[in-house]
C-alpha cells in the first residue's frame, strides 16, 4: 500500500505542478495583455522567469518531499520487517558465487536408462558438499564434476552426447527462477547403446542482443566420461543379430572358403603311381 501511494505521488505530483504553473502563467498573460505575436521568446522568459523558477523549484521539491517519504517508510519496523530481509537475501546472494556439481552413474550398462543430475546449491554449500550429496542420493559409483558459479536470476540447463543417445529431461523446463536459499536441481534420462559415452552439462543464462533471445554461458560446461559395459548375454545377442543381418554374405564367404580348402587339399594329395612295365 505504501509503495502504491509513494510511487503515485512521484508520478502525477509533478503534473499537478506543471499544470498550475501554466495557469499562473495564462493569468499573467491576461494581465499583461501578452501575445506571441508582440514579443520576442527572449521578452517572455525575461518577463515570466519568476513564474519559471517557482515552477521548477516546486516540482524539485515535491521529488525530495517523495524521496524523504519512501525513506521515512523505508525506516519504519513495518516495512523493515517485510522489504529489507528480501533485499538483503538477493543482496547476498549476488555477491557470493552459488555451488553446482554434476553426477552420472558410471559405469552403466548398455541400454540401461541411468540418471544425471545437474544441481545449484545455496553458497552456504561448498561445490563439493553438492557433489557428495548428488553420489549419496545415487546409491552408486558414479563419476562427478564439481565448482563455483557464478549468480545469476535465471539459470537454464542442458545436456549434450558425443554419441547417439537418448536424452530426457524429467519435469518442467530447463529455464529456473533462483530463489534465494532454494536448491536448482535437473535431471535427465539417458541411456545409449554404445560407449564410452561423454556427458556435458552446461549452465547458461537468458541474454537478448537486438531483439533475438540467446544464452551467456555463466560457467565452463561440465564434461565427464561415462563408461559403457556389455553383458555376456548382450554380446550372444549381437551375433545372433549379425547373422540374422548378414546371412547371405556369411553364407558366400562359407562357401569360398569351402572351396579354397577342397582346392588346397587337392595339391597337396601326392600322385597316384604309374603303373607297372616289366622290362623288355
Amino acid at each position: 500500500m505504501i509503495d502504491a501511494l509513494v510511487g503515485l505521488g512521484i508520478v502525477f505530483g509533478p503534473i499537478v505542478v506543471i499544470w498550475l504553473a501554466w495557469h499562473h502563467l495564462q493569468r499573467q498573460w491576461r494581465a499583461d495583455d501578452y501575445h506571441p505575436r508582440h514579443r520576442t521568446p527572449d521578452d517572455w522568459v525575461l518577463n515570466h522567469r519568476k513564474a519559471i523558477a517557482t515552477a521548477v523549484a516546486t516540482s524539485l521539491s515535491l521529488l525530495w518531499l517523495t524521496s524523504l517519504t519512501l525513506n521515512i517508510f523505508t525506516k519504519s519496523p513495518e516495512y523493515m520487517s517485510t522489504k529489507l530481509p528480501q533485499f538483503e537475501s538477493l543482496l547476498q546472494a549476488r555477491m557470493k558465487p552459488m555451488s553446482a556439481a554434476f553426477f552420472s552413474p558410471s559405469p552403466v550398462k548398455r541400454n540401461e536408462t541411468f540418471e544425471a543430475v545437474l544441481r545449484v546449491s545455496p553458497p552456504s554449500m561448498s561445490p563439493e558438499d553438492v557433489a557428495q550429496e548428488l553420489k549419496l542420493e545415487a546409491a552408486r559409483q558414479g563419476v562427478f564434476a564439481a565448482d563455483s558459479v557464478q549468480f545469476e536470476p535465471i539459470y537454464v540447463a542442458s545436456l549434450t552426447s558425443d554419441r547417439e543417445s537418448r536424452i530426457v529431461l524429467q519435469g518442467g523446463t530447463p529455464s529456473r527462477a533462483v530463489v534465494p536459499g532454494d536448491t536448482l536441481t535437473w535431471r535427465w534420462y539417458v541411456s545409449t547403446s554404445d560407449g564410452p559415452l561423454k556427458l556435458t552439462a552446461t549452465l547458461n543464462t537468458p541474454l537478448t542482443v537486438a531483439g533475438i533471445a540467446t544464452g551467456a554461458e555463466v560457467h565452463t560446461p561440465f564434461t565427464k566420461t561415462v563408461t559403457v559395459t556389455v553383458t555376456p548375454a548382450q554380446q550372444f545377442q549381437d551375433i545372433l543379430t549379425f547373422v540374422k543381418d548378414y546371412w547371405a554374405l556369411l553364407g558366400a564367404v562359407v562357401a569360398g572358403l569351402g572351396w579354397l580348402l577342397a582346392r588346397w587339399k587337392r595339391r597337396r594329395r601326392p600322385p597316384p603311381p604309374k603303373p607297372y612295365e616289366a622290362p623288355a
